[in-house]
């Protein structure tokens, strides 16, 4: 929105932009505030005993000019002797993070009782394959979960779902099952797909009341 905002006004920006910057360049440069009076007699007292060193400031040292031309500092490596002094203690590892599948690392051990969101995923997405062989009770038995969760995670949660247009899918019928690792299961795929009917684009909806 920002963007077709910017682009509607960019005309009344530019408009007479010439003219304008002219006007600001030939502008009087803004003055410096004026110094305290106790501060501009101090001033004033060191000028006059001092003059060589005003003169010496508003001077352009040509030697000391032409030494720092010749610096050149090069760095290579880390010092280990430089350590960073801060009360918070910093990172020592600075390797990459590992980017997990899920956002989250899956334990090496599971207890009774718990699943993974792997695991989850993988019986909410067979049950809406398939909820006569996939039943909140076999479901439920074979990870050794409470019944009642596992039927409100199957009422309350489903996996997304692909909406792909029907043109699409008749060039390329097994386009939907490979998309949802559906190859074993192709027609399932395709009578699924035929009852969207006439989309217009593919998209992705989130399943209801996740909330």
């Amino acid at each position: 929105m920002g963007k077709v905002i910017s682009k509607a006004t960019r005309p009344i920006r530019n408009f007479n932009i010439e003219n304008r910057v002219q006007k600001v360049i030939q502008t009087e440069k803004p003055r410096p505030a004026p110094r305290h009076p106790t501060t501009v007699a101090a001033y004033e007292s060191h000028a006059k005993d001092h003059p060589e060193f005003f003169h010496e400031h508003n001077t352009k040292n040509l030697k000391l000019d032409e030494n720092l031309r010749k610096i050149h500092v090069n760095s290579i490596g880390d010092n280990p002797e430089i350590e960073a002094k801060s009360s918070r203690h910093m990172p020592e590892d600075r390797s990459k993070a590992i980017s997990w599948e899920y956002g989250i690392p899956e334990p090496d051990v599971i207890r009774e009782g718990c699943i993974t969101l792997r695991q989850a995923l993988a019986f909410i997405s067979q049950h809406h394959l398939n909820p006569k062989e996939f039943s909140a009770e076999s479901i439920a038995r074979e990870h050794k979960l409470n019944l009642t969760d596992v039927e409100n995670v199957l009422k309350y949660f489903q996996a997304l779902h692909m909406h792909i247009p029907k043109a699409m899918l008749e060039k390329n019928p097994k386009l939907l099952s490979a998309a949802q690792g559906l190859e074993s299961q192709p027609s399932l795929a395709h009578e699924d797909m035929m009852k969207l009917g006439d989309s217009s684009s593919i998209r992705s909806t989130p399943s209801a009341g996740t909330s």
